[in-house]
């Protein structure tokens, strides 16, 4: 469903992607792309939903959000691919660095193990746990690095849980 707003004299368009009576998700097309948010409406809250005129209201002040959002984030764009680019390769430098293929690899390589007989239950189940603390960490080390890099690049006032953000930094220059 096409969705067109008016945020200080600009005219936005925008879709609603997914919408259901607790979910709802929305994309905008102009004047800028790529970026996506959503919002959720938890069980306790029952007697809301998206499905009405409640969800249309949600759906444009959520379009407003990535209007704001989109504004800032391409105004500043050159100089905030520079942060972000110095902030991956701070990451790739680091050696907690442990991608999810790291784990899948090393994981088939003690349940081969595990298979051929070389290794006990109790030893896999203790190596798959460090394997997973090892993930988890690099995770956590990775996710606070970018929570950093917003709060110090980013407006309070300019919403930042935003999808497509990082896709737009990590895309280089034409």
């Amino acid at each position: 469903m096409k969705i067109v707003i008016n945020v200080e004299g600009v005219e936005v368009e925008g879709a609603i992607l997914h919408r259901t009576s607790r979910d709802i998700a929305v994309e905008i097309t102009s004047p800028y792309q790529g970026l996506q948010v959503s919002s959720h409406i938890p069980y306790f809250m029952t007697p809301a939903s998206f499905s009405g005129p409640f969800g249309d209201m949600r759906a444009r002040t959520l379009l407003a959000d990535l209007y704001l959002c989109g504004r800032f984030l391409f105004q500043n764009l050159e100089s905030l691919r520079k942060r972000w680019a110095e902030l991956q390769a701070q990451l790739r430098e680091r050696a907690e660095r442990y991608t999810h293929e790291d784990f899948l690899r090393d994981r088939r390589e003690i349940r081969s193990k595990l298979r051929a007989g070389e290794t006990t239950q109790k030893e896999y189940d203790r190596a798959l746990k460090q394997l997973k603390l090892r993930e988890s960490k690099s995770w956590q080390t990775k996710h606070s690095a970018v929570q950093s890099f917003f709060l110090l690049n980013w407006p309070e006032e300019v919403p930042r849980h935003v999808l497509g953000i990082e896709k737009v930094l990590s895309t280089p220059s034409p």
